[in-house]
């Protein structure tokens, strides 16, 4: 899958409106900004057929090392989140079905891997 960097998204957003290629790049700025600060503040950002950008709230838990098996406290944090809107993933799906029948089915994500445990009782 492709990744599409902030400044190759400039550089469509420019060739789409033939806006000044410096007010481009502060409007990309003020509203990334924005909905950063409005997170900060603990707001919700509801951008209209596109998705809200939210705050999760995880609680304190405790976790575990995977060697020692030692319990370990984690504090409760908050962490930033997205869901995206019907319309957003109306469109995604769509662009999919095209791509699969012109033959340009996009790739999968690659998986992280995961770690096998080390054996209970060893010691490294």
């Amino acid at each position: 899958m492709k990744v599409i960097r902030r400044d190759e998204l400039v550089r469509r957003v420019i060739e789409r409106t033939r806006l000044p290629e410096t007010t481009v790049w502060r409007v990309f700025d003020a509203v990334f900004e924005e909905i950063g600060q409005a997170l900060a503040r603990g707001e919700l950002v509801h951008i209209s057929r596109f998705g809200t950008f939210d705050l999760r709230y995880y609680p304190d838990r405790l976790g575990v090392h995977p060697r020692t098996l030692e319990r370990i406290p984690y504090p409760k944090r908050v962490a930033p989140s997205f869901r995206s809107s019907s319309t957003l993933k109306r469109a995604v799906r769509q662009g999919i079905g095209e791509a699969i029948q012109q033959g340009k089915v996009p790739a999968p994500p690659q998986g992280r891997r995961r770690r096998k445990a080390a054996p209970s009782g060893s010691q490294e």
